[in-house]
């Protein structure tokens, strides 16, 4: 626990000297980029190995450092192994497995086209270092009215709200501050005397050490009731049985808490929901679930919004337009549903005779297989017999093609003849675009606005 703890310190320093370091020693800085992704790879490790040998051992021994170590870059290639097993069983890239020049056998090829992604990634880590920054460090305590639904789904689902889990953090940083330490190993009564002591309820109490404490098993892989065996699996992300959801462990009648590791899970778990990553299938209570879905759908129209604003500030002649329906009754009126749904963004460039049809996706990128793979199914592949984002814009692209005197009568064109492109545009960067090919472009607001600005120069 005191090693992650370290990790966690050498983290944010090396975050907070990102900015400096990129424009004043910019020679170095991928150098410091991968420092950033080893100290995230230590950090899993350190969890697994956490995870995994918490649960009541079998026989004791004392490690040296030395097999410490070495248990470590064990847990470093399981987590390595595990991601390139959902790699193949997902399909999303070949690898290629052949004898080593030492003798043994190891993966010899992967997938250049997912290298390209990882290094377009790597360009933006700068801006997601900086994100992250402000994600760990911003107030984010509930204070306005949108927070307060927050707190009462958070009571709900847990039993407790951010006023009561904070007033027990900073009361734990207390006591670690008092004995010098970021780690504090304390017998589980008497915790929670200490905390009643300084006025806090029973009730939040026990519904705080519910929501972060992860308890131990008799195995690593006995899982409890109403888990999955992915939840236990470290290459997956957002797992209930991590110390990433629950950093407080639990050896017996004794509780090792790691201060910092317990800030981060909570930042975790706030942010997580604010930005939309941690949805509802994460949450039990239907409040909670309902919160989640109005921050997501609140994210997704403020995506569209920015779309517009930004099409408008690149070419203030656009005529542009949002959440155009394709209908009976709609803002295009037609004579029967056909299932067409809206556009979200609907610009006409009277230089080009181009009309740009652009669906808006407020996304969070896939970061391993897992993920990726929904991404395909969502995008392109969806296996619930429902279209697939881009089968439904596509649709209503070929629709658009087939019936332009709708698309003029609306947009108030002239008899000039027009074009139409259409695009899906994310509001980060995926590997999908990487590593398959789809007949309508996937691309990202700021390339989107290159390709646009290359047509203005073009005139």
């Amino acid at each position: 626990m005191r090693s992650h703890e370290a990790l966690i310190f050498t983290k944010r320093k090396k975050t907070w000297l990102s900015s400096s370091i990129q424009h004043c020693y910019p020679e170095v800085f991928p150098e410091h980029q991968r420092d950033i992704i080893d100290i995230d790879n230590s950090m899993r490790a350190v969890r697994f190995l956490i995870e995994f040998s918490m649960h009541q051992p079998s026989a004791e021994f004392i490690l040296s450092n030395d097999s410490i170590e070495e248990l470590l870059a064990i847990c470093y290639h399981i987590i390595s192994f595990g991601t390139k097993k959902d790699i193949m069983r997902s399909s999303l890239w070949e690898i290629k497995i052949d004898e080593l020049a030492s003798g043994r056998l190891g993966i010899v090829e992967e997938s250049e086209s997912y290298g390209k992604f990882v290094k377009a990634k790597q360009v933006s880590l700068f801006e997601f270092y900086e994100r992250s920054y402000k994600d760990e460090y911003e107030d984010m305590s509930p204070n306005s009215e949108h927070d307060k639904e927050l707190n009462k789904a958070l009571s709900v689902e847990y039993g407790i709200n951010c006023i009561d889990i904070e007033d027990i953090l900073y009361h734990l940083l207390e006591v670690s501050d008092a004995h010098s330490s970021n780690v504090i190993c304390m017998k589980r009564a008497l915790l929670k005397d200490d905390l009643q002591k300084s006025g806090i309820s029973c009730d939040k109490i026990s519904a705080f050490l519910n929501m972060f404490v992860l308890e131990q098993r008799k195995t690593w892989d006995a899982i409890p009731n109403g888990f999955k065996r992915s939840e236990i699996e470290p290459w997956h992300h957002k797992r209930r049985l991590s110390m990433a959801f629950k950093p407080i462990i639990s050896q017996q009648d004794v509780l090792v808490i790691g201060v910092k590791s317990l800030f981060q899970a909570y930042l975790y778990l706030l942010t997580g929901i604010q930005n939309g990553r941690l949805k509802e299938d994460i949450f039990k209570s239907s409040e909670m679930k309902a919160y989640t879905e109005r921050v997501t759908k609140d994210l997704s129209n403020k995506f569209v919004d920015e779309v517009k604003k930004k099409l408008i500030e690149l070419c203030p002649g656009l005529i542009v337009r949002k959440e155009v329906t394709i209908n009976k009754n709609g803002d295009i009126d037609i004579a029967e549903d056909l299932g067409l749904g809206d556009i979200d963004v609907l610009a006409y460039d009277n230089n080009q005779n181009i009309v740009h049809a652009i669906e808006c996706k407020r996304i969070n990128f896939g970061r391993t297989p897992t993920e990726i793979r929904n991404e395909r199914k969502r995008f392109i592949k969806d296996s619930r017999n429902q279209l697939s984002w881009i089968s439904k814009h596509r649709a209503r692209h070929r629709w658009m093609n087939s019936n332009k005197e709708a698309i003029r009568v609306f947009l108030k064109l002239s008899d000039s003849e027009f074009s139409i492109q259409s695009y899906v545009v994310v509001s980060e960067d995926i590997a999908l675009k990487y590593i398959e090919s789809t007949d309508l472009p996937i691309a990202t607001l700021d390339e989107l606005t290159t390709m646009l600005q290359s047509y203005s120069e073009l005139v």
